[in-house]
């Protein structure tokens, strides 16, 4: 749940409007009648088909408007800036961290479809709204910072919220423990297959969510833009009276 943060100008994010999630293929009957409570009416699916075939959502709380969106050009690890000291072999850990925060920017360019389908239908009131990738914290934690930035939300709580996805899962565990092995031995085609061939402590910068990682997306969007807010105008095509309209409906 995005609620709760303080805005600089003395507002607070609603509760109960918004949440960032990851796959939710997982979820149990237990887990569907809490979901039911919230009334979410929309989810946007970040992830690209692949990871919706490896891990469907067959959502059972409530009828709902379940977007997916086209896959993003550079889907293949191979082809993605972030990925590329941890297919060296060469790299250390700390080579494959600084690659990740050098090219995490380009989440916010490949998923603009996603964003920007969001962005309007926060605008137009469909909510509350869930949105999620496959591990909720990089394509999902861009979309949460870009979401608190536009209410107004203090730098330093967006990259704090950005940064407790750590403290929360165990993504080591959950990506590459007996259960995802077992699994990616049983699906040669697994879109994580091509972690388990590499060394753990090369894959944890990956598994993390350093603060640096948010803090150079927004680095670069005011390079390049002006400001995070001049990248939604731009790119996610959020007007003036659309940013309204969010804040307007998500804070009190």
């Amino acid at each position: 749940d995005l609620g709760g943060y303080e805005t600089e100008d003395g507002r607070m994010v609603k509760w109960g409007h918004v949440f960032r999630s990851g796959r939710m293929s997982a979820l149990t009957d237990n887990d569907y009648d809490y979901l039911a409570d919230l009334g979410i009416t929309t989810i946007c699916d970040f992830r690209d088909s692949d990871e919706r075939v490896e891990d469907p959502t067959v959502w059972a709380a409530g009828d709902i408007d379940y977007q997916v969106f086209t896959d993003a050009p550079e889907s293949d690890p191979s082809e993605n800036s972030m990925f590329t000291a941890l297919l060296d072999p060469n790299s250390t850990p700390e080579d494959v961290k600084n690659s990740m925060a050098e090219g995490y920017w380009e989440i916010a360019f490949g998923e603009a479809e996603g964003y920007t389908k969001m962005f309007d239908d926060l605008a137009a009131g469909r909510i509350p709204l869930a949105f999620n990738c496959s591990a909720g914290k990089d394509r999902a934690g861009t979309a949460a910072a870009l979401i608190l930035t536009a209410l107004g939300v203090p730098r330093e709580t967006v990259v704090h919220d950005y940064s407790l996805s750590d403290d929360y899962v165990d993504y080591m565990g959950e990506f590459l423990g007996p259960e995802a092995q077992a699994a990616a031995a049983e699906n040669p085609d697994s879109p994580y297959g091509f972690l388990f061939q590499l060394p753990p402590e090369k894959v944890a910068p990956l598994m993390a969510s350093h603060p640096i990682y948010i803090e150079s997306t927004y680095a670069k969007l005011e390079n390049d833009y002006g400001s995070e807010l001049a990248f939604n105008q731009s790119e996610l095509d959020v007007t003036e009276a659309e940013l309204e309209q969010i804040r307007t409906r998500l804070l009190r």
